[in-house]
């Protein structure tokens, strides 16, 4: 098991050889419509989002961070069930109809603003989002594994008896879309900000990463196939003035047991001019990657 580590730690840990430390973020839009269903809209989101994560195994083994294009969406953030929240005004503009019954609307926009808070014993502990022309997108209606198209921004905040942060999503694209061969296509870019109480700081995020997935089996989508795929990142943090790294992807194959071949390359550029670091993570095997690689400057 931990052989399967590092390639995912591989480029966390480049970045703070040259860096010393950074986490990301995000930024906005806004417009009306008609009143929408709280629990239709976070349905919306959550097959959105279970959509952009259909590649989230072999992502995290070539050591992409993928929370940085799933979080928000639907997995985390909500703790309580949608009647829990307290949604002063939620609204969908354009095409919500789904003919292919995936989930995903033709072409709707949604706006809202929801909150919640819950307490016991050990404390208590609120948040709130706010979605900002969030866009979905079906690229083929017809078909329930065309797959999906997002963008727009989501704001949301966290507040314990220790301290608040708050975090602002900017999503300018999140493709995962089926070309004519079964090939799917993935474009991801955006920007994270984050802010905290206290020493925290305020931390931010860039990425933009695309790719191709081709499925071993037209019947099995997503249980093997071969990815390729580039990607930069860049950031700052309040030790950092500024960081970046990029990745390329090759021929890497994904299977029942993981990834078993291919290889992923990353460069890190640390941070003011500091150490740049290379490493390239080959599979010959499930479970067995090797790296090569180092660091040159201070």
């Amino acid at each position: 098991m931990r052989k399967m580590l590092i390639p995912s730690l591989v480029l966390a840990v480049l970045v703070l050889i040259s860096c010393g430390g950074q986490p990301g973020t995000g930024g906005g839009g806004g417009n009306g419509g008609g009143e929408a269903d709280p629990a239709k809209m976070a349905s919306v989101l959550s097959s959105a989002s279970t959509q952009l994560f259909q590649l989230e195994k072999p992502l995290l083994q070539a050591g992409i961070p993928v929370p940085l294009f799933g979080m928000p969406l639907s997995r985390t953030i909500a703790p309580l069930t949608v009647t829990d929240w307290n949604c002063s005004h939620v609204s969908v503009t354009g095409n919500t109809s789904d003919a292919d019954g995936d989930g995903i609307p033709l072409n709707a926009t949604y706006n809202g603003s929801c909150s919640w808070s819950y307490s016991d014993a050990e404390g208590s502990i609120s948040g709130s989002w706010q979605y900002h022309d969030v866009n979905v997108q079906d690229p083929n209606d017809r078909d329930p594994q065309a797959g999906v198209k997002v963008k727009g921004r989501i704001d949301w905040s966290l507040t314990t008896s220790d301290g608040s942060v708050s975090i602002n999503w900017t999503i300018v694209q999140h493709d995962m879309v089926k070309q004519g061969n079964n090939t799917y296509k993935f474009n991801f870019k955006g920007n994270w900000t984050m802010s905290g109480s206290g020493a925290m700081g305020a931390y931010n995020f860039d990425y933009n990463l695309g790719g191709t997935w081709t499925p071993d089996s037209a019947s099995s989508l997503w249980k093997s196939g071969t990815m390729a795929a580039t990607g930069r990142f860049s950031g700052n943090g309040p030790s950092c003035p500024g960081w970046s790294a990029s990745v390329n992807i090759n021929n890497l194959h994904y299977s029942s047991c993981g990834v078993d071949s291919g290889s992923a390359s990353y460069t890190v550029h640390g941070c003011q001019g500091g150490s740049t670091c290379t490493a390239t993570v080959t599979w010959t095997g499930c479970d067995n990657p090797s790296v090569s690689g180092g660091c040159v400057g201070r």
